[in-house]
């Protein structure tokens, strides 16, 4: 399909496919973290080895990756939109090449740098943790560079509708290191030599997703990248360095939130690091399954009405997105605060993870959960102002919301203890969100029209908080019973509150007129 072939298509197709693709995602995920707590739980050696990961999945990935993958879009959509005036294999080829060699530059300043930065980040650690700390390290770093070619080739996919084959890339990889996960848990192997094994199956999970995203560009899409003519692409190059870089930037200011959370926990109560883990994975649940979802087709239709130059157009698609995002963010938000207890006690409690290792997640994940909203919207609205020209805005947003969110964390933690990573965190993503929507205020038409289609919103979510403590205790009688029975519970209770929340929604936009300035969100 070409990409001309999307103008004509109504964007709810591909959300619906990719959240689809994305729900397979989340439910092999959760298998593999589920398996992942039960082998290490909340010991010294699972914060060292979370640690060791944390360090080059937060460089590959987290920054390099992300940030190539937004830079990319809007000049691989100009690329294949006219390619008869201009070659996407060199563009392709170029990116490819630089990525490459940056990824290896980095890699190699992480080698020779292991040892100060594993003593650095793992004060709290013993000598013999921080030992085994770069001894991981240096297992996982290869897999630094593969991270931004992973998201590279997704790129590819996006831009050519193949909207499925590059989410399900993620899947094939947490696919893989889950049946390490298995492997290692039913051969009961100790964790002193599991751990390694662990850190080679992952690197082979990377690998896999390589595989399996570029198969999809070379035999599907038919895009061999061109280093032969990498010079007509030094252009195109150079507009993706200029998006790559200060996005990278406002990246990074988040990473240092991450590593400072990291720094924090190492010097609480054993075992604070992993929960911390744990709880982040439970609030990028939502983020995985829906914004992105959302983000991954929004990102090409507002690239396109950004470049028709019709601010009405753009501004609706925005708002139009945005709303989508609130739509599932807000509610899940809500059940994860509410039904903590029974959802981590439920998905985790097994084998290493204890009634310690609950409370202290749980503890984590009641201010952690208020970030997703926040989340969702500032992964947007980057990206709008990304497209209007406006590098400056996310970079003002970010760093203003790093200082408040750095000031929280410390202040929290040595006020509140653990609990305290998870307010501050939710404290900077509100600020980040909120800066970022009032600096790009002048791009965007006045949103106050639009309002008039958030009241259903809000009200099927104050029904959904009713109905979620209503069914709260429900988990009592259940509470000490089979996997199967807890698993059941946690069936039931989304079943009733998520009927709860789209009936109180229908009904309440029933009740209410249309308002035709925002009848496109009815």
């Amino acid at each position: 399909m070409k990409i001309q072939d999307l103008l004509d298509k109504p964007s709810s197709k591909y959300i619906i496919m990719v959240i689809a693709v994305n729900c397979l995602l989340a439910v092999v995920s959760f298998a593999k973290d589920v398996y992942m707590a039960a082998y290490l739980g909340t010991s010294a050696i699972a914060d060292t080895f979370l640690l060791s990961f944390f360090i080059v999945d937060t460089l590959g990935n987290n920054l390099m990756a992300v940030a190539l993958g937004v830079a990319v879009i809007p000049v691989l959509s100009e690329v294949f939109l006219y390619k008869n005036k201009r070659e996407p294999q060199a563009v392709i080829a170029g990116a490819v090449l630089y990525t490459a060699i940056v990824g290896v530059v980095i890699t190699a300043l992480l080698f020779f740098n292991r040892t100060t930065i594993i003593a650095s980040l793992g004060s709290g650690l013993s000598l013999e943790m921080q030992e085994l700390g770069i001894k991981l390290l240096i297992i996982l770093i290869p897999v630094l560079t593969i991270f931004p070619l992973n998201t590279l080739g997704m790129a590819v996919l996006q831009v050519n509708n193949r909207f499925v084959s590059s989410t399900a890339g993620p899947v094939v990889f947490n696919a893989l290191l889950f049946l390490g996960l298995v492997f290692l848990y039913q051969k009961s192997l100790i964790l002193d030599k599991g751990v390694y094994w662990l850190s080679i199956f992952l690197g082979f999970a990377v690998i896999g997703q390589f595989t399996f995203i570029w198969y999809f560009v070379v035999k599907k899409v038919g895009i061999i990248p061109n280093f032969k003519r990498l010079k007509e692409s030094q252009a195109d190059l150079v507009a993706i360095w200029k998006n790559f870089l200060p996005y990278v930037l406002v990246l990074g200011s988040t990473q240092i939130i991450y590593t400072v959370e990291r720094y924090l926990a190492t010097g609480l109560d054993t075992g604070t690091l992993s929960a911390l883990n744990y709880a982040f994975r439970l609030v990028q649940f939502p983020i995985w399954v829906f914004v992105a979802a959302v983000a991954t087709v929004a990102f090409p239709e507002i690239t396109r009405k950004a470049l028709s130059g019709e601010k009405k157009s753009f501004s609706d698609s925005v708002y139009k997105y945005l709303f989508v995002g609130a739509l599932f963010t807000a509610p899940l938000t809500i059940i994860l605060y509410v039904l903590r207890y029974p959802i981590i006690k439920t998905l985790f409690e097994r084998g290493e993870f204890n009634s310690h290792s609950v409370e202290i997640t749980a503890t984590i994940l009641s201010g952690y959960v208020f970030c997703i909203v926040w989340q969702g919207f500032s992964a947007l609205l980057i990206r709008v102002s990304m497209l209007k020209g406006s590098k400056t805005i996310p970079l003002k947003a970010a760093f203003l919301s790093m200082s408040i969110n750095l000031f929280l964390v410390w202040y929290l933690v040595e006020s509140l203890g653990p609990v305290g990573i998870g307010y501050a965190a939710a404290g900077g993503t509100f600020v980040n969100a909120l800066v970022l929507y009032l600096l790009l205020r002048k791009h965007l038409t006045d949103i106050r029209p639009y309002l008039y289609s958030l009241i259903p919103l809000f009200g099927a979510n104050i029904g959904l908080l009713f109905t979620s403590y209503g069914v709260k205790d429900l988990w009592f009688s259940v509470e000490n019973g089979s996997e199967i029975l807890k698993f059941a519970y946690l069936a039931l209770i989304s079943i009733i509150c998520i009927g709860a929340y789209l009936l109180s929604y229908l009904a309440i936009k029933r009740l209410m007129p249309i308002n035709t300035n925002t009848k496109y969100l009815q």
